[in-house]
């Protein structure tokens, strides 16, 4: 089985931590998806590798090379610029669609996420039975 994560809002919950550790230990498949704003330099791919590096799930070999644990992929998309013609509800959707549509073309059957609208739209153009992780 495949299966597949939100990083920032859920990962950082220790149980869904635990959880994805586990799955790792017995062999399974683990894509973390997660989305980045363009202006938030705070979320993009480095620091999404230094923040996996402190759960215990990559380390950094030598500065910026960074190496996942065995199985563990990390997918970073890169949300639509909100602008005055993007509300932030439609880049959100754009982002869960986008989630959704790595998730079906990776072949993940289950995914978890703290977003509702990332949820349903994950739903909507995949196969994958996206939780909702309150």
């Amino acid at each position: 089985m495949k299966i597949g994560v939100d990083l920032d809002g859920t990962l950082d919950r220790p149980a869904i931590l635990e959880m994805v550790k586990y799955f790792l230990a017995q062999g399974q498949e683990v894509h973390i998806v997660s989305g980045a704003f363009p202006d938030a330099e705070w979320q993009n791919r480095q620091a999404k590798m230094n923040k996996l590096v402190r759960m215990g799930l990559a380390t950094e070999a030598e500065p910026f090379t960074y190496e996942l644990v065995p199985g563990l992929t990390l997918h970073v998309i890169i949300a639509l610029p909100v602008g005055p013609n993007k509300n932030l509800d439609y880049v959100l959707r754009d982002l869960g669609m986008r989630k959704g549509t790595y998730c079906e073309m990776s072949g993940i059957t289950l995914f978890f996420d703290d977003s509702q609208t990332y949820c349903d739209m994950i739903s909507r153009v995949s196969g994958t039975l996206a939780l909702r992780v309150p």
